[in-house]
């Protein structure tokens, strides 16, 4: 008898531990679904700033200073996330404008369906390949403007705004 009690000591740890194993394991993907979700929203935030700087600075061209983006961001909005997961260009576009493009890196799983759950399906959302080439994730949408995406990283989420 003396020697039951540490072992029903250790079948309760064991048991303990498996439960608190699940328990982990099932709020995993709940804490990843909400990194995507929070990204989503702050490159949500981020592209309406880049707009929101553009239509101010008409004859803009180039790459946005995340500086110049502040007046224009929700506040509290990470520095980190407009350095390093975040860029934009505004380029001109032969008789359609300006094309406001904001592209996203190094982004959670997710980002990009968050996004379009939020933007109900937005055909401006895409990627580029490594020749620069934008494509929509909508499939039936129309990618009959050639954008100049040199300036974009290959493989990457970009969204892009066409504007007179």
């Amino acid at each position: 008898m003396g020697f039951a009690l540490p072992i029903i000591l250790f079948v309760v740890y064991l048991g303990l531990n498996a439960i608190t194993a699940h328990y982990a394991d099932s709020r995993i993907p709940a804490t990843a679904q909400s990194i995507a979700v929070i990204q989503a929203q702050n490159m949500i935030a981020y592209r309406n700033a880049v707009m929101n700087f553009a239509a101010a600075n008409p004859a803009f061209i180039g790459v946005v200073p995340a500086n110049a983006l502040q007046v224009y961001l929700p506040p509290g909005m990470s520095t980190g996330f407009l350095v390093n997961q975040v860029g934009n260009r505004i380029t001109q576009v032969q008789g359609a404008g300006r094309a406001v493009m904001t592209y996203g890196q190094n982004l959670a799983p997710g980002v990009t369906s968050a996004m379009q759950n939020v933007e109900h399906g937005n055909a401006g959302l895409g990627s580029t390949s490594v020749n620069g080439t934008w494509t929509s994730y909508q499939p039936d949408s129309d990618n009959a403007i050639q954008l100049n995406l040199a300036a974009m990283p290959a493989s990457r989420m970009v969204s892009v705004v066409v504007s007179n």
